[in-house]
């Protein structure tokens, strides 16, 4: 069943629906006109606002709301101004100017009298008067205080925002330019340039310790070219607390977190810092015991800004525009940069830019000029910049263009088609469809000429133009045309001016039309490839063609193939050739084919560099024919200086005694040193005349084939040398202490080699590391271990007499042509310490023999004897008291010649007195040469062992009457 449709609830819909819409358009017109009715007043503005960074916003007197500003914003008497943070706004009057920071707001009145006051609640705060002839003057008020600016006077203002905290921090002035005036409760005073004060609200003014006249503390420097900016501050300094100093430094933010300079000042009043772009913050402050002294900081920030110099775009040096009867109308263009504010372009007939033609203001980076006639002309751009009072900046550099007039109106000069060239007029069909001519279009093209009004274009099937195909005219300097078919096709154009003139038809040009891309180009070598002069006859030239036409493979001296070194007709199927043979140098081949009647079609020309084989290398060491004398397990260098070029180098050594070794076969062979350097051993080699050979490589890379170095040969005489053999003594040989004294051996060696001079060196030490070169400095540590070193001749030396120790020798040696054959190592020998001497026999008295009164009354004296030890030189005795433990006798005795006797020593009884007694007798002998000097003082060769007795003496307490018998008959 059908449904009934409700065609007017349709309609209904629709004007409800435009209703709606035309209210809500309602409402924003008066929207719109209510907003901008807020932003303007029916008043005479006192100022302009502009700002760089963060909008600023404006208050009526008689409103409560605040309005957003706009640049070059309207100022009007009673309005209040605030900025937020980093925010940058200059309020311009007809004669002074005032540049506000972040988180500062002013109130500003202009009295009848023209006089502008800006009450300052907080911020910062920079005023600049001009000359009170164009207006009245500038007050500045906080709280109690009023600064009036005189004529070209400077003044930076700076408080606690009351956006930020309470207004009890004190106000900070300083006139940095010019002279101003000052008055609070307590009268009015001048304020010359330099000067700077902090004003607490009581009104008690305190002079700064630091006053900052360069740069102001809210600035702004351009830097047209380098990476930083040199920016001059200047200070003075008054007041300064004992022991303190200045402190200078710059930071990237504001609370000096991350400080980049950071200078210790003493007796400066400026210096220059370079300043990279950005933001730099800086401050002065006085420092005592590293503490900042309050109140003595004095800062601000500059902002450096990237301000390039001027950069010409169009017309670019030496382009050459040509006119006939109406003036080129020329479009100039320059980068410029955002803080230049206007431009001033001038064209001059001199690269001087003397006497200007064209001197234009503007604020856009281009501009377009038609007045120019022919001639060479000269142009530049030079900035203008309204920040800090700059004016005009840097110019660019000067560029030069040239107008030519051409007498008559010229043939068009086609491009394209190319002539001889082909073109692919069959389009691709969608998909699953046939290829399509009648859809493809061919561009043709030719030169634009300036007073051309159109162009019109013909094609003919024939040279001549006769049988003339297509036919338009067209107003650019191009034509899309649809062929009717593949083919050879022929075209020329004329152009006509403004002024109904035609031209003559341009050169007939003629093309192939085919039904499928055209590919016509070479592969291999690449362009820039090098190949070496030897494996050139090896090199293949590749190619891809699908033209079916023979082609030509062509090889010249110049790149524009002007005169050819080698011309070759291959066919159509041919996509490679080899063979060539060219010199040394560049090259450029191709391959290239041609329509009858039309231009020669080619491949882009590539270069082909063939380098000549590798420089032979430059022998360094062993040079040629010297004699290299080797030791065994020594190995011989061989040195030779880098080739050019080359990634490695083989090397081939080759006997030549005519022996048994092939001269093709090395002794020696190293197919890849990427070094210049080689070592080898020749222990099982003859001596003799060796060859030795090295020759350079190149690899081959993707832009050069591998590359051979001439060889280069030299020969030497190998001579082999070798170390002596020590044989006596042998290593960790042991010697008697006595017979090595008394009898040393001798120290021998055996020598495959002439000696021409020996070198005995013995050392006692627990070193086993001797020097072994003859006559060679002995090694610190070794000079006072050594105890003998004494050259010889022959083959054997005597040890010199050696006490008990270990020791370590060695001989060094030379031939006669003064080569070094020492001992490669030394030997290490012991010489074991001397057995001492056995006790003597004790004859009398036997030991705890007892010397009474009985005694006594017969003999009043004892004789001690003992039996001769034999070699014994001396005998030391020693008696002792053993009651008293002291030593009553200490002497040496001589042994007698007689080896038969014993040896007596008489001793007084009553020296000795009552007691115990110990005796010993130790046998001694002695170094020689030593006679002169008494036996305790001698050194002592063999020592013995003491033999041990004993005696008692008992007298009595009277005095011992001893009878005298008198004469005896046989006495």
């Amino acid at each position: 069943m059908k449904k009934k449709r409700n065609t007017k609830s349709r309609v209904s819909d629709i004007l409800i629906t435009l209703l709606c819409l035309g209210g809500a358009a309602l409402n924003f017109y008066f929207f719109w006109i209510n907003f901008n009715t807020v932003l303007t007043k029916d008043e005479i503005p006192v100022a302009t606002v502009t700002w760089k960074k963060k909008t600023s916003q404006r208050r009526f007197s008689e409103r409560m709301v605040w309005d957003r500003l706009q640049q070059n914003a309207a100022i009007y008497n009673g309005d209040t101004i605030r900025t937020s943070a980093d925010a940058e706004t200059t309020v311009t009057f007809a004669n002074s100017e005032i540049e506000l920071g972040g988180n500062t707001i002013i109130q500003i009145q202009v009295d009848e009298e023209g006089i502008t006051s800006v009450d300052f609640s907080g911020g910062t705060v920079s005023a600049t008067m001009g000359s009170t002839t164009s207006g009245g003057g500038m007050r500045l008020k906080s709280g109690n205080v009023t600064v009036n600016l005189k004529e070209g006077a400077t003044l930076s203002a700076k408080t606690q925002s009351s956006l930020e905290q309470n207004q009890d921090i004190p106000l900070q002035l300083q006139v940095t330019g010019g002279e101003a005036t000052i008055t609070d409760t307590t009268g009015s005073r001048s304020i010359q340039q330099g000067q700077a004060f902090s004003i607490a609200q009581d009104g008690s003014i305190q002079p700064k310790m630091i006053t900052v006249t360069n740069p102001q503390p809210q600035s702004r420097a351009l830097n047209y070219s380098s990476a930083t900016l040199p920016v001059e501050f200047q200070w003075s300094v008054q007041n300064l607390p004992q022991n303190a100093r200045i402190i200078f430094e710059t930071a990237t933010d504001k609370q000096f977190t991350d400080i980049q300079e950071q200078i210790a000042l003493s007796g400066l009043s400026s210096m220059t810092i370079d300043c990279p772009s950005g933001f730099v913050y800086w401050r002065f402050y006085a420092s005592r015991s590293g503490e900042i002294i309050e109140g003595s900081i004095a800062e601000g920030r500059i902002e450096i800004l990237d301000a390039p110099t001027p950069s010409l775009v169009v017309p670019q040096q030496d382009d050459v525009f040509y006119y006939r009867t109406k003036q080129p109308s020329l479009r100039f263009m320059w980068n410029g940069n955002e803080y230049a504010s206007r431009y001033r372009f001038e064209v001059a007939d001199n690269p001087q830019m003397n006497n200007p033609v064209i001197s234009q203001q503007s604020t856009y980076p281009s501009s377009i000029v038609s007045s120019l006639t022919h001639g060479t002309w000269y142009w530049q751009v030079t900035p203008y910049y309204t920040i800090g009072g700059t004016g005009y900046g840097e110019p660019s550099k000067v560029a030069s263009f040239v107008i030519e007039k051409k007498a008559e109106l010229e043939a068009p000069i086609p491009i394209a088609p190319a002539n001889g060239g082909f073109v692919n007029i069959v389009s691709e069909g969608s998909e699953g469809t046939e290829k399509n001519i009648s859809n493809s279009q061919t561009l043709f093209s030719w030169e634009r000429e300036n007073d051309a009004a159109n162009y019109t274009v013909t094609v003919a099937s024939d040279e001549s133009m006769r049988n003339e195909i297509i036919s338009t005219t067209v107003q650019e300097n191009y034509a899309s045309i649809t062929l009717p078919s593949t083919g050879r096709w022929y075209w020329q154009v004329l152009q006509t001016d403004t002024e109904g003139n035609t031209s003559n038809t341009s050169a007939v040009h003629t093309f192939m039309a085919v039904d499928r891309e055209i590919i016509f180009q070479t592969l291999f070598p690449p362009e820039g490839y090098s190949v070496a002069q030897s494996r050139l006859q090896d090199t293949r030239f590749t190619w891809k063609n699908n033209i079916p036409d023979k082609i030509k493979f062509q090889i010249s001296k110049d790149k524009n193939f002007a005169t050819l070194a080698y011309e070759e007709t291959l066919s159509a199927e041919s996509l490679s050739t080899t063979g060539r043979k060219l010199s040394v140098g560049d090259w450029y081949w191709r391959i290239s084919t041609g329509i009858e009647g039309g231009q020669i079609v080619s491949s882009s020309p590539h270069l082909l560099r063939i380098l000549p084989s590798l420089d032979k290398p430059v022998f360094a060491t062993p040079v040629a024919y010297e004699n290299v004398i080797v030791k065994p397990n020594q190995l011989v260098p061989f040195e030779w200086k880098s080739v050019t070029g080359a990634d490695y180098y083989q090397v081939n050594i080759y006997i030549e005694d005519g022996t048994e070794h092939n001269l093709q076969e090395p002794v020696y062979q190293n197919m890849f040193v990427e070094g210049t350097s080689v070592e080898t051993l020749f222990n099982e080699l003859p001596e003799g005349l060796y060859r030795w050979t090295v020759q350079a490589f190149a690899e081959e890379t993707t832009m050069q084939s591998r590359r051979t170095g001439l060889l280069q040969e030299s020969y030497f005489n190998l001579i082999k040398i070798y170390p002596i053999e020590l044989n006596s003594p042998a290593n960790e040989e042991v010697f008697a202490g006595l017979d090595a004294y008394l009898n040393p051996t001798n120290a021998t060696y055996t020598s495959r080699s002439p000696v021409v001079q020996t070198e005995l060196i013995i050392a006692k030490n627990n070193q086993n590391a001797l020097p072994k070169t003859f006559g060679g400095t002995v090694p610190p540590y070794l000079a006072t271990d050594i105890i003998y070193r004494q050259t010889f001749d022959g083959s054997s030396h005597k040890l010199p007499a050696l006490s008990a120790g270990t020791y370590w020798y060695t001989i060094n040696a030379q031939t006669f042509e003064q080569q070094d054959i020492s001992s490669t190592q030394g030997n290490r020998f012991r010489v074991l310490p001397i057995e001492p001497f056995p006790s003597p026999q004790v004859v009398a008295p036997v030991s705890n023999t007892v010397f009474d009164e009985r005694y006594l009354i017969n003999d009043q004296s004892i004789t001690l004897s003992w039996n001769q030890i034999e070699n014994a030189e001396a005998y030391l005795l020693v008696v002792q008291n053993t009651d008293t433990n002291t030593v009553v006798l200490e002497t040496y005795i001589d042994a007698p010649s007689d080896k038969t006797r014993t040896i007596n020593r008489t001793l007084d009884l009553r020296e000795l007195g009552v007691g115990s007694y110990k005796w010993q007798v130790t046998a001694k002998r002695y170094l020689s040469g030593k006679s002169g000097l008494a036996y305790k003082d001698r050194e002592i060769l063999q020592d013995g062992i003491a033999s041990d007795a004993t005696f008692i003496v008992k007298l009595p307490q009277e005095e011992i009457y001893v009878y005298d018998p008198g004469d005896l008959y046989g006495n």
